[in-house]
């Protein structure tokens, strides 16, 4: 396993809303980001997470996708995103309706 900088972290407004709502969320988040951290990409195809494998060797965008528990979902967001920019300069958190 190889932890990786996330950079500076930012959430969507949407998330940043949500936390503020729901402590159970927020804890969901942190713990995501920490697998995201390392390198646990969560619910991608094999394809993705290969992708995100080779990126961690040549400087690529990492992307990973969790699927939000039932009792956590508001305005059917079902997914949660994280993506570490390439030069690993910032990580955020958002809903895929936020990209």
């Amino acid at each position: 396993m190889v932890h990786f900088n996330l950079g500076k972290q930012l959430m969507s407004a949407a998330i940043a809303e949500r936390t503020q709502e729901s402590r159970e969320f927020t804890q969901f988040v942190y713990k995501r980001l920490f697998r995201h951290r390392a390198n646990d990409w969560g619910d991608l195809s094999e394809d993705d997470k290969a992708r995100n494998d080779e990126a961690l060797k040549n400087g690529d965008r990492i992307h990973s996708s969790f699927d939000i528990p039932e009792d956590l979902q508001i305005c059917d967001q079902t997914k949660l995103w994280i993506i570490t920019e390439g030069d690993r300069s910032m990580t955020t958190v958002l809903f895929p309706s936020d990209y």
